[in-house]
C-alpha cells in the first residue's frame, strides 16, 4: 500500500512547481536585448536611495555647520563695519572745521590783495589808452600842417618867447600840444620832430634856447634824483642815446624812432637821470 504524501511534502511541491515557470520566464527575459532597459531590481533600487538620504543628510548637516560661522562673520563685519565709519565720520568731520577756519581766516586777505592790484592795473591800462587816444587825435590834426609849417623857428621863439616866467609845470602842457607830430630825424618844428629837436622847440617857448643834441641839453641843467623829480624836468638816458620831458608819474613825452610819433608813455629804462632847467 502507497503512502500518502504528507501536507508538508504537498506544499514543497507546489512550490516547485511555481518556482520553475518563473525561472524560465526570467531566462527568457535575459535572453532578449529588453531587460537591459529594465529598473534595476527592487533590492538594489531601495540600497541607492539609503544611500543618496545618508548623503543627503551629509550635505545639509554640513552646509548648516558652515552656515553658522558664516552667519557670525558676517555680524562681526557688519558690526566693525559700522563702527569704523562712524569713526571715519568723526574724523571728518573734526578736520572739516579746521580747513574751514583756515580758509575763513585767510580769504579776505587774499581778496583784499587781489583787489588792490586789479585796481591798479585798470587804473594803468585806462590811463594808456587815453593817452593813446589823445596822441591819435593830436596826430590827425597836424597832419595836415606839419608838412607846411611855416612858422617861428625855435631860435625866433627863444628870442621872443610866448610864455613869461619860469613854470616848469607849464612845460608839461606844452609839450602835450605836439602828441601825434611825426618823428623826423633832425627835425626841429611841429613839422617833425627828433627826441632833442622836441625838448629844444618847447623850452624856446619859455626863453631858453637849448642846443640841438641830448649831451648838451644835459650839460645845460641840473641833475637832480629821480625822487625830487618833477613835471617839466627833462628825462637822459645815462649813454646821452635819447631824453624827453617829463610829466610826472614816471611818465615822459618824447620822440621816440623813426615811423613813429610823438607820444607820452612811460619811462621804460631805469638806466635814465634827470636834469631841471627851469625853477
Amino acid at each position: 500500500m502507497d503512502r500518502l504524501p504528507t501536507r508538508r511534502e504537498l506544499r514543497a511541491a507546489e512550490e516547485a512547481k511555481a518556482v520553475r515557470p518563473r525561472r524560465d520566464s526570467a531566462t527568457r527575459t535575459l535572453a532578449t536585448p529588453a531587460p537591459r532597459l529594465s529598473p534595476a531590481p527592487v533590492g538594489r533600487s531601495r540600497r541607492t536611495k539609503a544611500a543618496n538620504a545618508v548623503v543627503m543628510t551629509f550635505v545639509t548637516g554640513l552646509v548648516g555647520v558652515m552656515a553658522i560661522p558664516a552667519y557670525a562673520a558676517g555680524s562681526s563685519l557688519e558690526h566693525t563695519s559700522t563702527a569704523e565709519g562712524a569713526s571715519l565720520q568723526d574724523y571728518s568731520a573734526a578736520n572739516a572745521q579746521v580747513v574751514t577756519a583756515d580758509n575763513a581766516s585767510s580769504a579776505p586777505v587774499e581778496e583784499e590783495g587781489f583787489t588792490a592790484t586789479s585796481v591798479a592795473d585798470l587804473n594803468a591800462q585806462r590811463a594808456e589808452a587815453e593817452r593813446a587816444a589823445l596822441a591819435e587825435q593830436r596826430r590827425t590834426q597836424l597832419a595836415s600842417t606839419a608838412v607846411s609849417y611855416t612858422g617861428a623857428s625855435a631860435t625866433q621863439l627863444a628870442q621872443n618867447p610866448i610864455y613869461q616866467g619860469t613854470s616848469a609845470s607849464g612845460v608839461a602842457a606844452v609839450a602835450r600840444q605836439y602828441l601825434g607830430v611825426p618823428y623826423v630825424f633832425g627835425g626841429g618844428s611841429p613839422a617833425g620832430f627828433d627826441c632833442s629837436g622836441l625838448v629844444k622847440y618847447v623850452f624856446a617857448q619859455f626863453g631858453l634856447n637849448l642846443p640841438h643834441s641830448v649831451r648838451a641839453q644835459h650839460n645845460a641843467g641840473t641833475v637832480v634824483s629821480r625822487e625830487d623829480a618833477r613835471p617839466g624836468d627833462i628825462v637822459v638816458w645815462n649813454d646821452f642815446s635819447h631824453d624827453g620831458i617829463y610829466t610826472g608819474n614816471g611818465i615822459f613825452i618824447d620822440a621816440p624812432k623813426p615811423g613813429d610819433h610823438v607820444k607820452e608813455r612811460p619811462i621804460w629804462s631805469t638806466n635814465v637821470h634827470f636834469v631841471r632847467l627851469l625853477g
